[in-house]
């Protein structure tokens, strides 16, 4: 995770300066929007968090393409627990996801979980603004094997879907995570939380071909969201964008052992040529 993230790092510190045009100013509006419809849609009509934000993905995929990442990177920020932001709240949470997104939209370029962390970190400040306890939870007992599993299943069904069948990373994520989420929350007991584990998942699968580079680091991407979830699954709970921050955590970590790997690969080939 460390060797991945000074990596970023470094590459952050060539990009070029924002420019404020029109397209940036329709990203703040659309990621406002995406974040107040999918809290609304929770609040009013009792739907499941993760089906509310792959709906809204979803929309944005089909009636507004050119900003779906905006609207989705607010749905993420939308996912806060309704019974812990008061509406008027929500609107403060909404602009910030919104201001944070247009300034921060070059960075971890390629990476999945970038959009769910921008929501996190918009969450977290808001919850420290106005005083905002965690929601609570309660452990329940699932095994570690269907974390791990779920977690390999929702990055390699995103992944491909991007990859191989040539769809946007929202689309392949809200698609692929509104299916599993509409199947196992009415199946199972614990349907809501697979749900959750498995939309985090994807968001890793949103990554770009340059971070994620063979399908034996697609499958450790999808190994480690499931533990880091598997972790987590009882912490700082109700504020949205959690799962993208895991997906984020993961994929710079795999990033990282790649560049460690090649790294080591290059070294051992430029020593064998070498050797008489």
């Amino acid at each position: 995770f460390v060797v991945g993230f000074y990596i970023v790092f470094l590459e952050i510190k060539q990009l070029n300066s924002i420019t404020l045009d029109k397209r940036l100013l329709y990203d703040f509006l659309w990621t406002f929007l995406g974040a107040y419809f999918t809290y609304t849609l929770s609040l009013s009509m009792n739907i499941n968090v993760v089906i509310a934000s792959a709906l809204i993905g979803m929309l944005g995929h089909v009636f507004i393409k050119k900003h779906e990442v905006a609207i989705y990177c607010g749905s993420f920020a939308g996912m806060t627990n309704v019974f812990l932001l008061s509406p008027i709240q929500m609107v403060f949470l909404s602009l910030l996801c919104a201001i944070v997104y247009i300034f921060s939209n070059q960075l971890f370029e390629g990476m999945g979980g970038k959009l769910g962390t921008i929501a996190f970190a918009s969450g977290l400040l808001t919850f420290y603004v106005f005083n905002i306890n965690y929601a609570s939870s309660t452990l329940i007992y699932i095994p570690l094997t269907h974390f791990v599993l779920i977690g390999i299943l929702g990055m390699a069904s995103t992944f491909y879907m991007q990859h191989k069948l040539k769809q946007t990373a929202t689309f392949a994520s809200a698609s692929t995570s509104l299916l599993f989420a509409l199947i196992m929350i009415p199946l199972n007991p614990n349907g809501s939380t697979f749900a959750l584990l498995f939309f985090a998942a994807s968001f890793a699968g949103m990554s770009s071909q340059d971070t994620i580079k063979t399908p034996v680091f697609v499958i450790l991407t999808g190994i480690i969201v499931g533990l880091i979830f598997y972790l987590l699954n009882s912490e700082i709970n109700g504020v949205g964008g959690k799962l993208g921050t895991i997906a984020l955590i993961a994929t710079t970590t795999v990033y990282g052992i790649n560049i460690v790997y090649e790294k080591i690969k290059k070294h051992l080939i430029v020593k064998k040529s070498i050797t008489p």
